[in-house]
């Protein structure tokens, strides 16, 4: 028999992880009908976690992280932060999941408005909520600007003066503001010099060990996920709108199980050359 005990035993050894995806359909109208974007697809993100989501163009991996990030609701399925549903969220919990859940896009002028200097985006983001006033704005922003390795009169500058980096660079400063506990960053190093991509994957590591946040990397590059989920991060490899393989970096890149896995490692080049 199963006491009112065992059943609030059993919710407490339940693991409740910090998001969680469960059975995400995503379905897009086309000239030529629907497409499948995501064909009922879990997955579950823990704290300070190190995950790289890979696959080709249209696998559906940017896709799946805007349905996590609470972008983009999806057709069927439920998204959960830390066990409730994203798409439910009103008033405070749903601005307290905003500031814990972050997002960087692959083109970091298209993050910017264009008609602001760098810092105004910041003090929009500072007064919103209210993280500083007056004075300490300032050295708010100085501050994280300094963390990614950029010069405070960066924020004196409007988005056309800076290089790509930099502006990558400063889109992560505006999102570590808020402390978030989840990092989507998205093909963030695609457009991006050879020389400066390994210099950015760096800085995701490196704040991801200092203020043990959840970084989720999309990526179309295995080598560059093979790079940032070292160390006992986790590879997902998507095709198709599914998940086809998961696991450990180091197991997914030694012993591959799928074979579109063995393809994208045979067609590996190091892309920090």
């Amino acid at each position: 028999m199963i006491t009112k005990f065992c059943v609030i035993s059993l919710l407490r050894l339940r693991k409740v992880y910090t998001l969680e995806g469960k059975d995400i359909t995503v379905i897009f109208k086309t000239k030529k009908g629907e497409k499948i974007a995501l064909n009922n697809v879990s997955i579950s993100i823990s704290d300070n976690e190190n995950i790289s989501i890979i696959g080709e163009s249209g696998s559906g991996k940017t896709t799946l992280s805007l349905v996590l990030a609470g972008i983009q609701k999806p057709n069927k399925g439920n998204v959960l932060y830390n066990g409730k549903n994203v798409y439910k969220l009103k008033g405070k919990e749903y601005k307290e999941f905003r500031r814990s859940v972050q997002y960087i896009m692959q083109n970091p002028y298209s993050a910017f408005n264009p008609f602001r200097k760098v810092g105004d985006s910041f003090k929009t983001v500072i007064s919103e909520y209210k993280l500083a006033k007056g004075n300490e704005t300032d050295n708010l922003i100085d501050k994280y600007l300094q963390m990614v390795g950029l010069d405070e009169s960066i924020k004196t500058k409007y988005p056309h003066q800076l290089s790509g980096g930099q502006l990558q660079r400063a889109a992560l400063a505006r999102a570590l503001l808020l402390k978030p506990k989840i990092l989507f960053a998205d093909e963030v190093v695609s457009m991006l010099d050879a020389s400066l991509r390994i210099d950015v994957i760096k800085l995701l590591k490196e704040i991801r060990e200092t203020y043990n946040i959840s970084i989720i990397l999309i990526t179309h590059d295995i080598g560059i996920a093979k790079y940032f989920s070292e160390d006992r991060g986790r590879i997902i490899v998507m095709y198709d709108g599914k998940i086809i393989e998961e696991g450990y970096a180091e197991e997914i890149i030694k012993s591959p199980k799928n074979e579109y896995t063995k393809l994208l490692l045979e067609s590996y080049l190091d892309p920090f050359r």
